[in-house]
């Protein structure tokens, strides 16, 4: 995957943050593919780095997603009204990527 600038942008992506962790931008780059994602809203890097991890949580609205990598932790909101299904695409993915 690339983080060339612009990658991260489209009709589903809305941002006001303009720097991604390496596994943000995974997550962000698989949802966006996934149809059944209305929009993917990534928040603001916070913590410290450590060991890449995922953390899912449904929410009314979709999904929060916690990402941990090796700058910090990042939540990225997805929305879609298929929680379930967009849940086990994005632990598939980053389980086949080897994080």
């Amino acid at each position: 995957m690339s983080l060339r600038k612009g990658v991260l942008r489209g009709r589903k992506v809305s941002s006001s943050h303009s720097t991604f962790s390496p596994e943000a931008a995974f997550v962000i780059e698989v949802a966006k593919k996934e149809p059944k994602v209305r929009k993917v809203v990534p928040a603001q890097i916070t913590g410290r780095g450590g060991k890449r991890s995922i953390k899912i949580q449904e929410v009314p609205v979709g999904l929060k997603v916690v990402v941990h990598g090796s700058t910090g932790a990042q939540v990225v909101w997805i929305y879609t009204s298929t929680q379930e299904f967009v849940e086990q695409i994005l632990r598939e993915a980053w389980a086949k990527a080897g994080w």
